[in-house]
């Protein structure tokens, strides 16, 4: 299986893996009793909806951007006002908030954001094993920078690749898969 390039490799990955336990041992029932309705069915592609649901994320991942961007300018207002302008400098860490809020929390044990958690993404290495921080902060970065640089255009080649990977996840090797369940906190 090692000789196949990735996105063969990423076809054939045995995706039930991210799945919860019960629901993979038992097809569907949560407590393994014959007759148990099942709580949400197994899926055979994790890449369902994917594209959607990203969507979604991102504007629901503006709102803790936003405010974290807020409460940093505030701060900076007020180190900026009582330092007499000699701390203005520091109005140049503004901008990596959104990086940082992204890379923190792709790298934390429920590797999504809280727009992801929302939505039920996760995001994974290639070879299902969660993104270690600098592949979080590549996957961040990147995609920051490639929004920044091609105004946004970068955001249409999930429409066109298979499973709907963007260039920063390419990148980052990573991809991002539904979760039946994913914590928001």
């Amino acid at each position: 299986m090692k000789s196949l390039p990735l996105v063969a490799r990423l076809a054939h990955h045995d995706w039930s893996t991210f799945l919860p336990e019960h629901d993979v041992a038992n097809r569907g029932s949560y407590s393994g009793r014959q007759g148990d309705p099942p709580l949400w069915s197994v899926r055979a592609d994790p890449f369902e909806e994917v594209l959607q649901r990203r969507v979604v994320a991102y504007f629901i991942d503006l709102v803790p951007i936003g405010l974290l961007t807020l409460a940093a300018a505030l701060g900076l207002t007020v180190l900026t006002l009582l330092s007499f302008g000699l701390l203005g400098l520091l109005w140049r860490l503004l901008p990596p908030v959104a990086v940082l809020y992204t890379t923190l929390s792709i790298a934390a044990p429920g590797s999504a954001t809280i727009g992801m958690r929302c939505t039920r993404l996760t995001v994974r290495r290639l070879d299902g094993g969660t993104p270690s921080l600098l592949q979080a902060l590549l996957f961040a970065g990147l995609f920051y920078v490639s929004a920044a640089i091609t105004g946004w255009v970068i955001v249409l080649l999930p429409l066109v690749t298979r499973h709907h990977r963007a260039a920063h996840d390419y990148l980052s090797g990573t991809v991002i898969l539904r979760g039946d369940r994913a914590p928001i906190f």
